[in-house]
């Protein structure tokens, strides 16, 4: 769907800029929470949907949570590229990532999941920068355009997870970090504290 809208309007840079600032406003509103949120309830989340052995994975999984929000706007991205037709710069860049990454996995492999998580991410991030900035110099779009419909649910995100964060820590020990009841409260914090936080800011 968003391939076809974006193909539609690939001439008109006004247009394109502003269709894609609006889709990044509503895709932030909903992948910042989820993401924030999903680090945080890790720990009982494993713990309940897996067990006590998974728990190893616990920080990976956080890890891979950052590299999924900047996976979203790396799709996003190369969707509105794609549209117009600009194909072949993308193909180079992602092909560079693609080396980067796998001499990157290679060498973390050393050191463990976590080491080839970070590097996962960073490399994801390398990437989505990138792409962002190919469409930046395609569009005439400023960072301040890719970052201002974004400020909202960061900020919410941030206040949100530091909310969480406090009533985990105040809680851990009634409750337990890996109870179903902290999972269930811990998310019905959140999302009353996201709520509350973007209609502040709104």
């Amino acid at each position: 769907i968003l391939f076809s809208a974006f193909s539609k309007i690939q001439d008109d840079q006004r247009r394109l800029r502003a269709a894609y600032t609006k889709v990044i406003l509503t895709v932030s509103l909903v992948c910042f929470p989820v993401f924030f949120g999903l680090f945080l309830v890790a720990p009982s989340l494993i713990y309940v949907l897996f067990g006590e052995k998974w728990l190893p994975s616990v920080v990976p999984f956080q890890i891979f949570c950052m590299a999924g929000l900047l996976r979203v706007h790396l799709q996003l991205t190369s969707t509105v590229i794609n549209a117009m037709g600009r194909v072949a710069p993308e193909i180079w860049i992602r092909s560079a990532t693609f080396v980067l990454l796998t001499l990157g996995c290679w060498i973390g492999s050393i050191w463990g999941i976590i080491a080839v998580s970070t590097v996962v991410t960073i490399t994801f991030g390398i990437l989505a920068t990138a792409i962002v900035f190919y469409l930046c110099k395609l569009t005439r779009l400023t960072w301040i355009d890719f970052i201002r419909p974004q400020r909202p649910a960061f900020i919410a995100s941030v206040l949100m997870f530091g909310t969480v964060l406090i009533y985990q820590r105040w809680t851990e020990a009634t409750l337990g970090i890996h109870s179903i009841g902290m999972l269930l409260s811990s998310s019905a914090v959140g999302i009353s504290s996201y709520a509350v936080a973007l209609w502040i800011l709104r």
